[in-house]
């Protein structure tokens, strides 16, 4: 995703940071040391929660690619197939996680004789500066409360919230996954609206209209993207992709490449040697044509972010790869023989994609 770059890796798993995670992290660290450590306890227990969902897919055989950490929470790659079963089990695991670690930290209150700390008491010595949050019983406190938080809001069920997708995962087993989804969706349309609300003319709070808007938009796409996958259903590289294809000589330097090749309509150009060997894509798209030197080389603009099926390939394989704008070529017998972009399977059915 553009804007992220990788802070770490954990079982294989890319744990990647957005950019604007980073002026946000500024703006809490000018608030002061509290509430410093509160948010770096807020999205500790983020990116555990994401994990917890990411090792149960794993476990059962699900690629997880990564984990995206935004200002307004976490969002883990997890491309799950049309098993209410195992969506169900992966959606649940983040939230029963959070209650889990808020009944170990409750043990430890027990324990050690310290008073719960309720929400606005936690807030109230994290705002006032009086109470370190690295006091035993406000920081234990304050781990109770989130994870309680934290697991209840995402076991609301709204789509995509988990409790959204365990809700569909248990409609999907007496219809349609297409059908369930959009059930799912409605009734988060529903909750996430009366949150933007509540969140604007009640609280007066900014983040519970932003994750509201946010949210309501996230299912929205996940529908179409659902709905996206049942007419693709089956379909093969071979049959959806484009096959005019449009070679260049990488030797030339771009002015020749604008004089002689470019064509307004062409957006992916196939870059060979002169010996006829393969150097990479050339996007027309991914430059200003104003700014790039005419004296550069096309073979220096070459990129070669793409991805390489047969054309027995399964469609529904490599639809995250160009649904973004990217390229996915297809080869028969060794050779390319076209190339599958979101132009392209649009053009195939007959509207948009997405």
């Amino acid at each position: 995703m553009r804007w992220s770059f990788t802070l770490f890796r954990v079982w294989g798993i890319n744990i990647d940071l957005h950019l604007t995670f980073l002026f946000f992290f500024m703006l809490v660290f000018l608030l002061g040391f509290n509430q410093i450590v509160f948010f770096v306890v807020v999205f500790s227990l983020v990116l555990s929660h994401e994990l917890v969902h990411s090792l149960v897919a794993k476990l059962s055989g699900v690629a997880v690619p990564r984990i995206l950490l935004l200002p307004i929470g976490g969002l883990a790659s997890i491309e799950l197939p049309e098993d209410p079963q195992l969506e169900l089990r992966v959606s649940v695991a983040g939230p029963l996680f959070n209650f889990f670690l808020a009944g170990v930290f409750a043990v430890v209150l027990l324990v050690f004789g310290l008073e719960y700390l309720g929400y606005g008491a936690v807030m109230a010595s994290l705002l006032d500066g009086g109470v370190s949050v690295l006091s035993p019983q406000v920081f234990v406190s304050l781990v109770i409360t989130l994870n309680v938080i934290l697991g209840g809001f995402n076991m609301l069920p709204a789509f995509p919230m988990d409790g959204g997708r365990a809700f569909r995962s248990v409609l999907a087993f007496w219809t349609d996954y297409l059908t369930a989804t959009r059930i799912a969706v409605n009734v988060g349309r529903v909750l996430f609206l009366f949150m933007v609300f509540f969140g604007f003319f009640v609280l007066q709070n900014l983040w519970w209209v932003l994750i509201g808007l946010f949210l309501s938009l996230a299912g929205g796409s996940e529908l179409r993207m659902t709905a996206l996958r049942g007419r693709i259903r089956g379909l093969r590289a071979g049959e959806v992709c484009c096959r005019s294809l449009s070679y260049v000589n990488g030797e030339l330097v771009f002015g020749e490449f604008l004089e002689r090749v470019f064509s307004p309509e062409v957006r992916f150009y196939l870059v060979a040697d002169s010996s006829g060997g393969f150097l990479g894509v050339l996007d027309s798209d991914s430059f200003d044509l104003r700014e790039v030197d005419l004296g550069e080389r096309v073979s220096d603009l070459v990129f070669s972010g793409f991805s390489v099926v047969d054309e027995s390939s399964p469609v529904e394989s490599v639809l995250r790869d160009f649904l973004g704008g990217g390229l996915v070529l297809v080869s028969r017998g060794g050779r390319v023989s076209g190339f599958v972009s979101k132009e392209c399977l649009e053009r195939f059915l007959g509207g948009n994609a997405v």
